[in-house]
């Protein structure tokens, strides 16, 4: 499965930040059929050190790689704004070629729809690696 090469636009026909259930999120501006590619968010990769612990930014970052020099990635455009849900619509795909994630719908999502994603780690990506504890003590 090819996911899209691309850097965000704020132009995005289909998607737009407004008011989400924790505050902020993202929200379908027109109807997404299941199967879509509709979002791609270039990261900035930083080290570990660069986020103090219980900060707000920890909050909006994805995992990057278990390297502390590249242990996090700030997705800009919509990226650091999707909600969690156990109920989740979206997909994502990070791409570490070209560093960026991109958004994939999961089933068809209707137009004014909240967009989620899934943040939790499966234990199986945890295990062996005690650097990312704090993960753990998050949950």
């Amino acid at each position: 499965m090819e996911t899209p090469v691309q850097t965000w636009n704020s132009g995005n026909p289909l998607v737009a930040p407004g008011p989400g259930v924790a505050g902020r999120g993202v929200i379908a501006k027109a109807a997404i059929a299941k199967g879509t590619w509709f979002d791609c968010a270039p990261v900035l990769v930083i080290a570990e050190s660069d986020i103090t612990p219980h900060s707000a930014l920890q909050c909006y970052v994805y995992f990057w790689t278990f390297d502390p020099k590249k242990r996090f990635g700030v997705a800009f455009g919509n990226g650091s704004l999707y909600n969690h849900s156990p109920n989740f619509n979206v997909g994502f795909r990070i791409d570490y070629e070209h560093d960026c994630v991109c958004y994939q719908a999961l089933r068809d999502i209707a137009p004014g729809e909240e967009l989620f994603i899934n943040y939790d780690y499966d234990e199986e990506d945890l295990t062996g690696h005690p650097e990312i504890s704090w993960y753990r003590a998050a949950k």
